[in-house]
């Protein structure tokens, strides 16, 4: 809690100073109107932002609810609600702002893994909540995509080719990189971290007692995701298991934050080699807590 209060302030300080540069008192008030709003908005509307953002909706299936109630009691928390994105690139995410208030989204595409694969899916969100790093991160992503706007809309012009885009259309995406991209990349940079994103693999390998299947899942989601992409925002990037905006080019780089996918499955891999039950029982609590 003491970190959030710290980014969220810290952020907003920042805002404010920006908004003084650019248009002294007038500018700063202004720029502490957006920030408290921002805050307001991560806070209590992040699922329903997210919703709106991904055009997603409540989601009942027996045997995923199943999994979701059993993983939130062994991981203590409040079983989080579940919502479909109607994309068949398979992917997932977490947001919420405590663990007793908490959100799971999925895409249609996952409804096409194995039952084992869907359990490593969904336990790996339920780490993040458990752990609460989707608090910051949904701030993170509700500040940085509210910064980054303008250039993804530039962006969204030139993404096809830099040869249809125009010399004009490439120097002003250019520009707005530099000026609202770059800002909010490394704010992305700056919170979250592979660390994290690792912590979540194992901490879902010993839930499930089965991190290879969520090594598989992460592996076919990987292999997708280089061909077909998800309609969003780049910097809410960080908030998936595997970045779905990824591109050649340079701009969606400059969000990329997760672990490279071979480190992930040496990591998953070396669990399940261990084959020692008790002791992924015994040091569970150590992982989430």
């Amino acid at each position: 809690m003491l970190f959030t209060i710290g980014f969220l302030s810290s952020v907003t300080i920042a805002v404010i100073i920006a908004g003084w540069v650019i248009g002294g008192g007038l500018g700063a008030g202004f720029g502490f109107l957006i920030s408290v709003i921002m805050i307001f908005v991560s806070w209590f509307f992040i699922e329903h932002v997210m919703k709106r953002i991904f055009d997603a909706h409540p989601f009942i299936d027996d045997e995923i609810d199943g999994m979701v109630k059993r993983l939130s009691a062994e991981a203590r928390i409040k079983e989080p609600l579940l919502y479909m994105i109607e994309s068949q690139v398979p992917n997932s995410f977490a947001v919420g702002r405590n663990k007793n208030h908490s959100s799971i989204f999925v895409t249609r595409g996952i409804l096409d893994f194995s039952n084992d694969e869907i359990e490593g899916v969904i336990a790996h969100q339920i780490s993040h909540i458990a752990r609460q790093d989707m608090i910051v991160w949904g701030a993170v992503a509700v500040f940085a995509s509210f910064i980054s706007f303008p250039s993804d809309k530039i962006y969204s012009l030139c993404k096809d080719s830099d040869n249809d885009c125009g010399v004009a259309r490439r120097i002003i995406l250019y520009i707005f990189t530099i000026l609202f991209a770059l800002p909010a990349a490394a704010l992305v940079r700056a919170i979250v971290t592979t660390k994290t994103e690792h912590r979540a693999d194992r901490s879902a390998g010993f839930l499930t007692k089965k991190p290879l299947a969520l090594a598989s899942a992460i592996r076919k989601m990987d292999a997708i995701a280089q061909k077909e992409k998800i309609n969003g925002p780049f910097a809410t990037a960080h908030l998936w298991i595997v970045n779905p905006f990824r591109d050649n080019h340079f701009y969606p780089k400059l969000f990329e934050v997760h672990p490279l996918l071979i480190n992930r499955m040496h990591m998953l891999e070396q669990m399940a080699n261990r084959g020692d039950k008790e002791r992924v029982i015994m040091r569970l609590e150590d992982w989430l807590y």
